[in-house]
C-alpha cells in the first residue's frame, strides 16, 4: 500500500507540472478515449494557430498576435492496482502561450503578468503531439477556438492519462 502511495505521489508530482483538452469520443482502441476530441487544422497552420505567429519568427514579430489559452480543464485520470482517481487540477483564470521560443507562458488573469512555465515543441513534421518538458502531448483538438491535447505516462504497472483543454 505504501508502494502505490509512493508512486501516486511520483505521478501526481510529475504530472503536476502539465496541462490538458474537449469533446467527447469512444473509439474502440484508442486509450484516449473519454478525452475530448474536435476538429484539427491542416499541418501547414497548426503552429500559427497554436502560436499566433507564422513558424519560424522570433518572439516580439508581429506584436498583437500572440495567442493565450484560458484553461477550461486540466484532468489526471490515475489508475493502480485495480483503483482509479480522477484529479481536476483546473484553476480558474489562467492562460497559457505556447511561443515561438520554445517556452510556454502562463499569467493569471487576461492582464497579468506573464510567467515562463515550461519547454515546449513539436514532436515532428507532422505536428500532430507537442513535447512538454521531454513529454508527449497528442493532439486532440487544435482549432482557432480550443485547443486539447493528452498524455499517457506508465510506471510499474500503474498510469496516468493527464488531458488538458483550452480556449480563446
Amino acid at each position: 500500500m505504501k508502494k502505490q502511495l509512493l508512486l501516486k505521489a511520483l505521478f501526481l508530482f510529475v504530472l503536476g507540472v502539465t496541462f490538458t483538452a474537449c469533446s467527447s469520443d469512444d473509439d474502440g482502441g484508442d486509450r484516449f478515449a473519454g478525452v475530448p476530441k474536435g476538429e484539427i487544422v491542416p499541418v501547414g497552420e497548426r503552429h500559427e494557430v497554436l502560436t499566433g505567429y507564422p513558424e519560424g519568427e522570433g518572439r516580439g514579430v508581429q506584436e498583437g498576435s500572440q495567442v493565450w489559452w484560458g484553461v477550461e480543464k486540466s484532468i489526471v485520470d490515475y489508475h493502480c492496482g485495480g483503483e482509479s482517481e480522477e484529479i481536476d487540477n483546473t484553476q480558474e483564470n489562467v492562460y497559457y502561450a505556447f511561443k515561438n521560443d520554445g517556452v510556454i507562458y502562463y499569467k493569471v488573469g487576461v492582464d497579468g503578468t506573464e510567467f515562463s512555465h515550461l519547454q515546449w515543441e513539436w514532436k515532428d513534421a507532422n505536428k500532430n503531439a507537442i513535447m512538454v518538458s521531454g513529454e508527449e502531448f497528442e493532439l486532440r483538438e487544435l482549432n482557432e477556438n480550443n485547443v486539447v491535447y493528452a498524455s499517457y505516462q506508465e510506471q510499474e504497472g500503474c498510469y496516468a492519462i493527464t488531458w488538458e483543454q483550452f480556449s480563446k
